[in-house]
């Protein structure tokens, strides 16, 4: 079921107000009110109109630069690992040296 069929605009009603002015189509929907309370309410809203492209546009937006932080803590988290396991590396090659040089004496 869609947003439209929710609000009790079924596809029998798709062009019915075409060509009718605004004010006369929301006094047309008051006579049913209480099917088209939320459509009235909409249309009497003086607000900008939510405008779902830039609704979408922002989300995508958002999503994107959460990926983008994502993946640069996931390499921070990999170059402190590569860091970790070369200092590692370097302790255990001191201590092979210094115990050849103890092997040694």
């Amino acid at each position: 079921m869609g947003i439209l069929h929710l609000l009790g605009l079924k596809k029998s009603l798709h062009g019915i107000f075409q060509g009718t002015p605004e004010s006369e189509a929301i006094e047309i929907l008051r006579a049913n009110s209480h099917e088209f309370g939320i459509i009235i309410a909409f249309l009497e809203n003086t607000e900008s109109v939510i405008n779902l492209k830039t609704l979408i546009d922002d989300e995508n937006n958002r999503i994107e630069k959460s990926k983008k932080t994502h993946l640069l803590h996931a390499m921070n988290a990999l170059q402190m690992q590569i860091k970790n396991q070369k200092y590692n590396e370097c302790i255990l090659m001191s201590i092979d040296a210094i115990q050849t040089l103890l092997l040694r004496h």
